[in-house]
């Protein structure tokens, strides 16, 4: 069967992604072509993600990943609003809560990298950013730091500058960082940092 004419027919992108992972042909042929990320592009998201400057210079294959796994509609705090491009959530002025969104999709090990820009003239006295297990609560009374505050989470806290753990401290964000970055390397399971294109 001529490859654009399973695309076609295929239900989801999600078939030809798990084709992929067994087989080396199917691989190749979606990291060389452009053509099911398009169709996958135009049949499952929305048309403000797509055309978002966030994204903009991505590739579809890209565009399409990073939608995958962008803010979760669902999971997050109802103080917590989404906007339409997906890529951008504000947090609704409310007095002493503590409010956290989880991302669309999860992962239980591998190296992954996520860009979180920050707006604002301050962070607040208590934005982080981080990684957690599924059950980590994502509302809470007064202000503190949802993320590192139990051994089920790691928190890059922007406004101290410090890496949290099971509520220590364990470690500083340099001077100079450009980006905030979680990373989970499969040796480790420890969060890092980007900073100036290095990974730590």
């Amino acid at each position: 069967m001529p490859f654009s004419e399973f695309s076609l027919t295929c239900p989801s992108v999600g078939d030809l992604v798990r084709s992929s992972m067994v087989c080396k042909k199917w691989r190749h042929l979606l990291d060389s072509t452009e053509h099911p990320w398009e169709q996958a592009l135009s049949s499952e998201v929305p048309q403000d993600f797509i055309s978002d400057k966030l994204v903009q210079n991505l590739t579809p294959k890209s565009k399409f990943i990073a939608y995958m796994c962008t803010w979760s509609e669902e999971h997050h705090s109802k103080n917590i609003e989404m906007m339409p491009n997906k890529l951008t959530l504000h947090r609704r002025p409310v007095a002493q809560s503590t409010d956290a969104i989880r991302g669309k999709r999860g992962f239980s090990h591998g190296q992954h990298y996520w860009v979180v820009i920050w707006h604002g003239p301050s962070f607040g006295s208590n934005a982080v950013v981080g990684i957690a297990i599924e059950s980590c609560r994502l509302q809470g009374k007064g202000y503190y730091s949802l993320l590192g505050s139990d051994s089920n989470s790691w928190g890059w806290d922007l406004s101290k500058r410090q890496l949290q753990h099971h509520g220590r401290k364990l470690g500083e964000l340099p001077t100079n960082w450009r980006c905030g970055g979680s990373v989970t390397p499969e040796d480790r399971g420890a969060p890092g940092h980007d900073s100036q294109n290095s990974c730590f």
